[in-house]
């Protein structure tokens, strides 16, 4: 045979080399999780013209983790039941058939995505065994599966949940027609879905559909076509072990009411809903129109331009100036080709060093400017994207909506860093980005450092054009520690570190005092501070008082304090001399933390307080029991007197460095960036 003009590959791991055609396509794709394994998003990118898939969730999933290749969502196919005759069921369903009753239905792996054990609990607060309902739940053999375990495990915990019945084995087509058919509602409480197969089946032998309201379930499923169970993101825990990815943890109670609200509707009220989605899955998921859409995606390379010219990118940030953000902003924008970023920051008299001549400072960081200088600039430098890094003492919540929808309107895609989300109350004022919902929701992305965030701009009604962005960290050379060890008279000593920017909130004071206490029967250790002073009163007042503690006690000649600002190289010897990093914050309004990231990128173990702002770090960093010095001591005391978990997290680090490495960060935003719209087929049939 000729060689092929295409090849489509639908394959899993996905393997996507060695395809010998002008025209290599991934076709059909479907994932489950926000994020992506690297490796993979570097072989589609260096081997693929087209990834066809699923749903706009997997087509949303691949551009946010840096895919760059063309994207068309050309929908799956449901309707490979149709015409099959049914099978009864065999034992021992037809016991509990005779017994009528109303019947749920739940089909899938098993895995833990699929939220059995959500259902369990859910089942368990919504009926008991005087209710004349029955859970069927479908499932078959595999290493992931735990169901039946799950089902003992919850007689014992509530003994008088009604009627579970467990079909763990493979089911022939005609069989599963004839389990849809015996049964009068579909349960899918899925924590990932990129189709959800089961639920389309499902409805096109007239089920009515409890699903969770995320993901590519959201292909078919609406108020319109099913009863949706509301959900928190939460971190996936998959076998991919894949850092800052996330799922939709399916809120039990509202679970429960679902399953209680199906089984109390009448049959018109259900049929209702269930026509509706009959009707949607036979017009839009099927095969036929799976392949008519799959040759729209492959016809329309043929209209791309041969060379697509790369995105002309405002920056908006601080820059250059002794500010967490502006180091991110310098970092992230690290990969990005000569003369594609113009620079538009804030201006400033305490400049680092001079600025680069793509640096423009046009705006005024507060709560008066109007940002129309801002805007100009955008439009003059020839902007096609946009990108915003967000405080909210940055700008005035109001005028940066009027922007954000001006240069929409003005065709410049805005993509905005919320390094902050929750609201901003206190005497006299009240900001929230929920003023500026509007506004934000037209954005092109909405881009967050934590599973909080993702929750709280979900309670603002964002979600669609929101993702999960990690912070980057520079990974510098570890050195030999001894010689710095001997010049600060540390030999023998155990050292305590900490880092970052000296501010009340940090919890210095607490640190200092949960010290005093270890050090009174531990007299090997030694405190270091490596906290430079921030260009605001309260630094210099916090510093005073961190000193004046210090003093106070007996045991503050082995504590010392660093408040210059130190060059990272010298800051991350300095870290490397301790045995343990500590970040005791007491509260903060940040999103994620930086210095946490320069702490471990030091390579030593790092503990941190139980707060929201280091969750994106918590598989690498020992969390402390509070933020009282109390806490403090007694969280450090377990960790110094057992080295083997202080270091129990060391493997993990290293893993957890190589994956946030700036480099990979910064080309991974550039790809977001660069990437072509998606290109939805599926909505085009829908109209």
């Amino acid at each position: 045979m000729d060689s092929a003009d295409v090849v489509l590959r639908n394959l899993y791991p996905p393997r996507v080399s060695g395809m010998a055609a002008p025209t290599r396509i991934l076709g059909s794709w479907a994932w489950e999780e926000s994020g992506l394994p690297a490796v993979w998003v570097a072989r589609f990118n260096h081997d693929l013209n087209l990834i066809t898939t699923v749903s706009r969730f997997v087509a949303k999933v691949l551009t946010d983790n840096g895919v760059k290749v063309p994207v068309a969502v050309v929908g799956d196919g449901a309707d490979h039941l149709q015409g099959v005759t049914p099978v009864a069921p065999s034992m021992p369903l037809r016991t509990s058939l005779a017994k009528g009753g109303f019947r749920f239905l739940h089909v899938s792996s098993g895995f833990p995505r699929k939220g059995v054990d959500a259902l369990l609990e859910a089942w368990s607060r919504a009926f008991t065994r005087t209710d004349d309902v029955t859970l069927l739940i479908k499932t078959f053999p595999n290493p992931h599966n735990d169901v039946a375990a799950q089902i003992e495990e919850l007689g014992r915990r509530c003994p008088s949940h009604a009627e579970i019945i467990l079909i763990d084995a493979e089911l022939k087509a005609a069989e599963m027609t004839g389990l849809y058919r015996t049964c009068h509602a579909l349960v899918a409480p899925s924590r990932g879905e990129g189709f959800g197969l089961p639920v389309a089946e499902a409805m096109l032998h007239d089920l009515p559909v409890i699903a969770t309201g995320h993901g590519g379930l959201l292909e078919f499923c609406s108020e319109q076509t099913a009863w949706l169970v509301d959900y928190r993101f939460s971190y996936a825990d998959t076998h991919f072990g894949l850092f800052g990815s996330v799922w939709a943890e399916p809120n039990i109670d509202d679970l429960a009411r679902a399953l209680r609200e199906v089984r109390a509707a009448s049959v018109e009220q259900r049929a209702t809903r269930s026509d509706a989605a009959r009707q949607l899955v036979e017009k839009v998921f099927t095969w036929p129109a799976v392949a008519r859409r799959t040759q729209a995606a492959v016809t329309s390379l043929d209209r791309r331009p041969a060379i697509t010219p790369w995105p002309r990118v405002a920056w908006v940030t601080s820059w250059n100036i002794r500010c967490g953000i502006a180091a991110y902003a310098r970092y992230l924008a690290g990969e990005f080709p000569s003369g594609t970023l113009q620079v538009l920051a804030s201006h400033s008299s305490e400049l680092l060093q001079p600025d680069e001549p793509y640096v423009q400072r046009c705006w005024t960081q507060g709560w008066d400017d109007d940002l129309e200088e801002l805007y100009r600039a955008v439009l003059t430098c020839g902007a096609t994207v946009a990108v915003f890094q967000f405080n909210f003492g940055f700008y005035k919540i109001e005028a940066l909506g009027r922007l954000l929808d001006r240069l929409r309107d003005e065709g410049v895609a805005c993509h905005v860093m919320l390094h902050s989300t929750l609201d901003v109350t206190k005497p006299g004022v009240h900001i929230s980005l929920g003023q500026i919902r509007g506004s934000l929701s037209r954005a092109a992305r909405l881009l967050v450092h934590g599973v909080s965030d993702l929750n709280t701009l979900k309670g603002f009604g964002l979600i669609d054009n929101v993702a999960l962005f990690p912070h980057g960290t520079a990974c510098p050379i570890p050195v030999d520690p001894s010689d710095l060890r001997r010049r600060m008279g540390l030999q023998g000593k155990r050292v305590i570190g900490s880092f970052g920017y000296l501010l009340p909130n940090k919890g210095l004071r607490q640190l200092i005092e949960a010290f005093v206490q270890m050090r009174s029967h531990r007299p090997d250790l030694h405190l270091l501070l490596l906290n430079a002073l921030y260009p605001v009163p309260d630094s210099a007042d916090e510093a005073a008082r961190c000193r004046q503690l210090i003093d106070s006690h007996s045991a503050g000649s082995s504590i010392t304090l660093f408040t210059d600002y130190l060059a990272e190289d010298h800051a991350h010897a300095y870290l490397q001399l301790a045995d343990l990093i500590v970040f005791p914050y007491q509260h903060t309004q940040e999103s994620s933390s930086a210095a946490v990231r320069f702490g471990l990128a030091s390579h030593r173990p790092v503990a941190c307080t139980p707060l929201s702002i280091f969750e994106d770090v918590a598989r690498v960093v020992h969390r402390l029991p509070g933020t009282t010095a109390e806490d403090l001591a007694r969280g450090l005391e377990v960790l110094i007197s057992d080295p083997m978990r202080l270091g129990s997290l060391a493997e993990l680090q290293t893993s957890w460095l190589a994956a946030h490495d700036w480099t990979a960060v910064s080309t991974r935003f550039w790809n977001m960036l660069r990437a072509p719209p998606i290109l939805d087929l599926v909505e085009v049939d829908r109209g």
